[in-house]
């Protein structure tokens, strides 16, 4: 009876495809405009972020029973988007349960598949809300039909699929992508003394092999007013020891 149930739920199967991360290039602020800072204030980043599609979870949700087909658990988190086929696009989440009655709880591959073709929240929620599909014409009961539903949790195994319950709450996001780590290279405002300014710089890694680096830098603006360092080229306008005003000649050079 559970293999029946499964195969029931598993429905057709189609080739699914690995979502890889899309690339974003941080570049701030815009070139020659005129900017200001106050003292601890970033003056400048410069990166490359990958990044994947992804869902805010805000509840727990889950599916199933236990006993005919097992019942898994998630809990609110953020979820990657993972795979793809011509319907669904898979979420994927951490912190996953399920649970039978022989066995007990145990830890699971799962997450949300949401419709291609029914993206639109609200909708979602008003066609989870729809009763039970079981209707009385002329006194006899019609046979069941599964109602389609534009999200459905799914848990070891792709082609397996429960409708949770509660409904999910979430919010589209972008989620950083760990598996392809970024590279962010920043100037923070240090302050002023006397006639030189002073400043911060530092590199940041999600690479668990780059360590992070930062150096104490400062210039002296009776030689000029436009400073720099690696590749990096800004005009100071005026300085105090709270405010910085300043505009970006020329930015870092692209990250590596």
């Amino acid at each position: 009876m559970l293999l029946a149930a499964i195969s029931v739920l598993s429905g057709c199967v189609s080739p699914k495809q690995t979502i890889v991360p899309s690339l974003k290039i941080v570049d701030r602020p815009p070139l020659n405009t005129e900017q200001s800072a106050e003292l601890g204030d970033t003056v400048v980043s410069k990166g490359k972020i990958y990044s994947y599609r992804g869902i805010d979870l805000k509840n727990q949700i889950e599916a199933g029973d236990g006993v005919w087909i097992l019942k898994f658990k998630i809990p609110p988190q953020k979820m990657v988007a993972k795979m793809e086929d011509k319907e669904w696009t898979y979420f994927v989440g951490e912190g996953i349960t399920s649970y039978d009655a022989i066995i007990g709880t145990r830890p699971a591959f799962g997450g949300l598949k949401i419709s291609k073709t029914s993206t639109n929240k609200a909708a979602m929620e008003t066609e989870h809300k729809k009763p039970a599909i079981m209707e009385q014409r002329q006194g006899a009961l019609a046979s069941s039909k599964p109602m389609f539903r534009p999200y459905a949790l799914f848990g070891n195994s792709t082609t397996v699929s429960l409708i949770p319950n509660p409904a999910p709450d979430f919010e589209y996001v972008e989620v950083n992508a760990m598996d392809k780590p970024g590279f962010t290279q920043e100037l923070i405002y240090n302050g002023k003394s006397g006639n030189s300014v002073k400043f911060l710089y530092r590199e940041l890694s999600d690479s668990m092999l780059r360590a992070p680096f930062s150096q104490d830098v400062q210039y002296d603006l009776k030689e000029s007013k436009i400073i720099g360092f690696k590749g990096l080229r800004i005009e100071i306008l005026e300085a105090t020891n709270t405010q910085l005003k300043y505009k970006v000649i020329t930015s870092f050079p692209d990250a590596l």
